[in-house]
């Protein structure tokens, strides 16, 4: 637009750059905030927020669009509210608009500009069949763009509520008029309520027009303050900014005898909104329309119900289901590992120990992996079997883990049977009526079947009792071999065995040798010492075994008394969450 740059930024692109990315700042909350929604698909109302949420972003493209364009008054209001006549007074032209018998009703937008080219924009998104281009270079308000919106309570209003609704959602200004002799009419009022709430309270201007109709005092005693209540009750927050107007025939303003016509006023006021400071108050309204859809959802959501008690119900449900599969797993698979807790054990014991003790925990674990492997006549007569028992003896083998999680899988089944019972699927049947009766979620979710998934709850069960003994045997593992009491163990047969070689060769450099006794016995006496700090690293062992079972379950079923297993636990902790006074930041 040729005439845009004086509204345009005045302190350089780094500014409007700045300006952007607030935009983009705030259409990432809103969408963010949608997917917040969008995760929620059991919530029917969550499909309806998350559309405004739409209209909401697309109102704050339409104000980045338009950023550096001047501003646009739209001056809306019933049939015969004379608004075309105020128009015509605003812009200094008695004819710019034509108004009374000659234009009846408003059916086209018509667009008061100071030339054609301020007018592109608008002719681009309304295209010239909706919208008249009206040039008066002399206007009154140079630094805006006054449109004459089409009326709001016309029997024709369907037909052009496409081109009024553009108007109302292209504005940077609202001007309400209404009649000064019956202002409160509801149609009027209910046609412009979602509209006025897109915009700031001080962009929203109301004129009581024709008050010259009305003695002075009946208007500024009684009709100014009725109005201005009922103007709280239907738009909130609107109705600081209210003006008395009257437009003459000829000219304005023009004194009355006995009213005080704020046409002036008026003018003024809109010249102070418009301008070079429409640029900053854009990006202020894009904040401004943000705050109140995450207002709106909230509201919303909490008008629903107590989402923070319900998701402490869900809660509830799952830890006691929870805690009665858990305490199951804990019963049934401590007894069917305990035997193998003294193996499990050395096996994780055995890489990290040295010396003569390690060697001795190492040959250990071979040979009693070679006693449990299951002995077979191949094994003796046919190479294959020979060398399987090599690798048995050799290996350190992992199959008894596998062994008992395939045990506990081949119980599911059992566990939703026996773990669950009636009990709980009585209970879940309550919650559930309440989540759709009370909270308006699907229906389907009445349906244990497709929700309260005891199959997962014995997976994950299964898992977390797996990972939580490995984790146990670890810990076990690092306690019982310590730096300290592995060098103690190992120096008890190392130091020994360091004495005898250095005796044996002391003396043979000496030329003189040593009787065979003294080899038999330095062997015994060594092979003692080897089993005795052996056998003491095994008592260690043994004991930490002997805890493992215990440690394992208590563990095990203080982890998996909070598992998830109703899907929509999820989203009942997430509306919880948004519903909360902290979900939004301001």
């Amino acid at each position: 637009m040729n005439d845009n740059k004086g509204n345009s930024l005045n302190d350089g692109p780094a500014a409007k750059i700045l300006r952007l990315s607030r935009f983009a700042e705030e259409r990432r909350r809103l969408a963010q905030l949608k997917g917040e929604l969008e995760a929620c698909p059991h919530w029917a109302h969550g499909k309806d927020l998350a559309a405004a949420l739409d209209e909401t972003l697309q109102d704050i493209d339409t104000l980045e669009e338009k950023l550096d364009s001047k501003a646009v008054i739209a001056v809306v209001g019933g049939t015969g509210t004379g608004k075309s006549s105020l128009v015509n007074a605003l812009c200094g032209r008695q004819d710019a608009v034509k108004a009374g018998v000659n234009r009846p009703t408003t059916r086209k937008a018509t667009a008061i500009v100071r030339s054609v080219g301020d007018a592109e924009e608008l002719i681009r998104r309304f295209g010239k069949d909706s919208l008249d281009i009206i040039p008066v270079p002399e206007t009154g308000l140079p630094e805006a763009i006054l449109v004459d919106s089409p009326d709001t309570d016309s029997a024709e209003c369907s037909s052009y509520s496409a081109i009024l609704d553009g108007v109302l959602g292209f504005a940077d200004v609202l001007v309400c008029v209404f009649d000064a002799t019956n202002p409160k009419r509801k149609d009027n009022l209910d046609r412009l309520v979602q509209s006025v709430a897109k915009f700031r309270p001080k962009h929203v201007v109301i004129v009581l027009n024709q008050s010259d109709k009305i003695p002075s005092v009946q208007l500024r005693e009684e009709v100014v303050p009725d109005f201005r209540d009922h103007l709280e009750k239907c738009w909130p927050g609107v109705g600081e900014h209210l003006f008395c107007t009257a437009t003459p025939p000829v000219g304005w303003p023009l004194p009355m005898d006995g009213f005080d016509n704020e046409l002036g006023k008026l003018a003024e006021f809109l010249r102070t909104v418009t301008g070079s400071v429409i640029v900053d108050e854009r990006v202020s309204r894009a904040a401004f329309l943000r705050k109140n859809a995450e207002e709106g959802v909230r509201t919303a959501i909490r008008a629903q119900g107590d989402w923070e008690k319900l998701a402490g119900e869900v809660q509830d449900f799952e830890a006691g289901v929870s805690k009665q599969i858990a305490d199951w797993y804990s019963a049934t698979g401590g007894q069917s590992s305990r035997e193998s807790d003294d193996m499990s054990l050395l096996r994780a014991v055995a890489p990290r120990w040295w010396g003569p003790v390690g060697l001795f925990l190492g040959f250990s674990l071979r040979f009693r992996r070679l006693v449990e492997t299951p002995f077979r006549l191949s094994d003796l007569i046919l190479p294959v079997g020979i060398w399987r028992r090599i690798t048995a003896f050799a290996g350190e083998g992992k199959d008894a883990e596998s062994d008992i999680g395939k045990s506990m899988g081949e119980q599911t089944e059992e566990v939703g049977q026996t773990a669950i019972g009636e009990k709980a699927i009585t209970d879940y049947a309550t919650l559930s009526e309440r989540m759709v009766r009370d909270f308006g979620m699907d229906p389907e979710l009445r349906d244990h079947r497709k929700t309260f998934v005891l199959s997962e709850l014995s997976g994950l069960l299964r898992r977390t009792w797996r990972k939580t003994r490995e984790e146990e045997l670890q810990n076990s593992a690092r306690r019982c071999s310590g730096s300290f009491f592995q060098l103690v163990l190992n120096a008890c047969t190392i130091v020994p065995v360091g004495y005898v070689l250095w005796v044996i060769a002391s003396t043979f450099v000496k030329g003189e040798y040593l009787p065979g006794s003294f080899y038999r016995q330095s062997l015994v006496l060594l092979g003692l010492l080897w089993l005795l700090t052996s056998w003491i690293a095994q008592l260690r062992l043994n004991a930490a075994a002997r805890s493992i079972s215990a440690a394992i379950a208590a563990r095990f079923s203080q982890e998996s008394h909070m598992a998830r297993i109703i899907p929509v636990a999820s989203e009942i902790d997430r509306l919880a969450k948004l519903a909360g006074p902290r979900s939004i930041a301001p």
